[in-house]
């Protein structure tokens, strides 16, 4: 009875549907636990959960993230691996013709080309740079595998970048050389800031300015945090946009606004 309630709330919307588990079933590796009878009643308990299940599901897309394995928004587009927080604040900033480096490639990647950046990436894996590069247009990959030359691409790459994205290996280094080579205007995004808090330390005592953006993301059950450090140069002309979250509702203007 419980789950057939269930199923009746969240599918009139056409979202998330929900099945009791069955006996003897195997779970595909990236499939996420069965609802059990707890959350099932908490979910009929308080429709506004629901509500939010569907926005988190669907309309961020991370249903289909976990479905394909990788992070898609609700299109079936290239996202970055960040939390859905930080991917809504990058979608306020103007990036056309934006320089960015990123230590570690993939869908970060392909998603600053669709937006009009000029990227420059470095991968240490063969096999995920020899996936990525076909797929990144006029994007510049570099692979590197040890240490020392992977951390050094950003100095060979010898240019002022806009952005500096640290999500691949060796961060704690590669956050030491963005410091060093970035300039007065850069932003230096690191995610998985809530794990490396020494880097992030690192950041704030060479006069970056942390904005930390906490929540969940694509693919993963769980929440992290992936943070932004602005130059003494605050980048305002990047911003475009105001916010507009999705899921959020248009605001209604009374004699008390």
């Amino acid at each position: 009875m419980v789950w057939s309630k269930l199923s009746a709330i969240i599918g009139r919307s056409g979202g998330v549907s929900a099945q009791p588990p069955t006996a003897g079933a195997v779970p595909r590796a990236h499939r996420t636990p069965a609802l059990d009878s707890d959350v099932a009643e908490l979910l009929l308990g308080y429709p506004k959960l629901v509500d939010n299940v569907r926005i988190l599901g669907e309309r961020l897309g991370q249903r289909r993230s976990i479905a394909e394995d990788r992070p898609v928004d609700a299109l079936g587009r290239p996202i970055p691996w960040y939390t859905y927080p930080a991917i809504e604040y990058l979608e306020r900033l103007t990036l056309e013709g934006r320089s960015i480096f990123e230590f570690g490639c993939g869908n970060s990647t392909r998603y600053w080309c669709r937006r009009g950046a000029c990227v420059t990436a470095v991968e240490h894996t063969r096999e995920w740079f020899d996936e990525v590069t076909p797929t990144v247009g006029s994007a510049s990959l570099l692979y590197r595998d040890d240490r020392d030359s992977y951390v050094g691409a950003l100095g060979e790459a010898g240019a002022s970048f806009d952005v500096i994205v640290v999500d691949g290996a060796w961060r704690e280094h590669c956050v030491d050389e963005a410091i060093a080579r970035a300039a007065p205007h850069t932003v230096i995004i690191l995610d998985n800031s809530d794990w490396y808090h020494e880097a992030g330390a690192r950041l704030r005592e060479a006069g970056f300015l942390e904005i930390s953006f906490s929540g969940f993301g694509p693919c993963n059950n769980y929440a992290w945090t992936t943070s932004l450090f602005f130059g003494p140069r605050q980048a305002r002309p990047l911003i475009a946009l105001p916010p507009v979250p999705v899921g959020g509702i248009e605001a209604v203007r009374t004699d008390l606004w």
